[in-house]
């Protein structure tokens, strides 16, 4: 048997390697792209080849962790599967209706509490910002290949990895050691470090691209890596909480399709929705504090 320390540092090694084979089959250069042109992240050919780079690297990391514990005695398929949150309704080492019941609840709670926190852009989006033509662009935005990027191929390969498969086997461990390797704040903490770190590669593409100052792509980067950083802290928080990675699957699609709330308005817009923009603001974080462990409590929890 493995000591604590092997196991814990097995682990974190692992958690790297995993981190940083996103980002390597994410940043690898498209095949028929030519040497020196900068790498556009939105080209069709860049976003088909990394949805299918991803896509691969998970569905690998997914099938092959279950099997390689098992192979170490470590925990049966059927343990880990469970901890993955994979399989909807699927807990307890077994699957029942009741637990697909408990789980689109769980998914439906965690989307609306995401949703009480966007009510300001959300009501800014429906009844204040959009005219149709907007509205048309953004439906055609669902269903191209970025909508495709963004809202499901993305989601679902990065919670798959940095949530499911990375603080999974964390969780694995300490049951292995029957002792707590790995605590509330490194499950949470920790593995989203490794999910902001991972987006820094825009960094790079913005930089390549020639389009920005130095300056421009550091205040960027820095505002990005915190914003999900802080998401990735959030999404930690529900997969643990409800035991399903699919509630922090549809909340990151969510988070994508609304994108960075807007904290400025145009000098010409109207004075009154900009007081209760902001109002509603503080008001859906005010609730979204309230409700934040009301809205995310499962039968199936995994820690907290």
């Amino acid at each position: 048997m493995a000591s604590e320390t092997q196991l814990r540092l097995a682990v974190i090694i692992y958690d790297i390697l995993c981190s940083a084979s996103y980002v390597l089959v994410i940043h690898l250069r498209p095949t028929r792209s030519l040497p020196r042109q900068p790498i556009d992240r939105n080209n069709p050919l860049t976003i088909k080849e990394r949805c299918q780079r991803a896509s691969v690297l998970t569905a690998t990391h997914v099938v092959l962790l279950p099997i390689f514990l098992k192979l170490l005695r470590i925990s049966r398929i059927a343990e880990t599967m469970a901890k993955l949150g994979l399989v909807v309704g699927y807990h307890n080492q077994s699957w029942s209706f009741s637990h697909l019941q408990d789980d689109i609840v769980s998914i439906f709670k965690a989307l609306s509490l995401t949703m009480v926190l966007f009510s300001g852009p959300i009501v800014d989006y429906f009844y204040y910002s959009n005219s149709s033509e907007v509205i048309k662009q953004d439906l055609a935005y669902v269903v191209s290949l970025e909508g495709l990027r963004d809202l499901l191929v993305g989601p679902i390969t990065e919670e798959l990895l940095y949530r499911s498969c990375s603080i999974a086997l964390m969780l694995i461990a300490n049951d292995y050691a029957n002792k707590c390797l790995f605590g509330q704040y490194w499950l949470i903490m920790v593995s989203s470090l490794y999910f902001g770190i991972a987006h820094l590669h825009h960094a790079v593409e913005l930089y390549h691209c020639k389009r920005y100052s130095l300056h421009t792509i550091i205040i960027s980067t820095a505002l990005q890596w915190s914003y999900t950083t802080l998401f990735g802290m959030y999404a930690s928080f529900l997969y643990l909480r409800t035991g399903s990675v699919w509630s922090a699957i549809i909340v990151h699609s969510f988070c994508n399709m609304m994108g960075f709330p807007r904290l400025t308005f145009a000098s010409d817009e109207a004075r009154d929705w900009k007081v209760g923009y902001y109002v509603l603001l503080a008001l859906g974080s005010i609730l979204f504090k309230k409700f934040l462990y009301s809205l995310t409590e499962s039968d199936h929890t995994l820690l907290l």
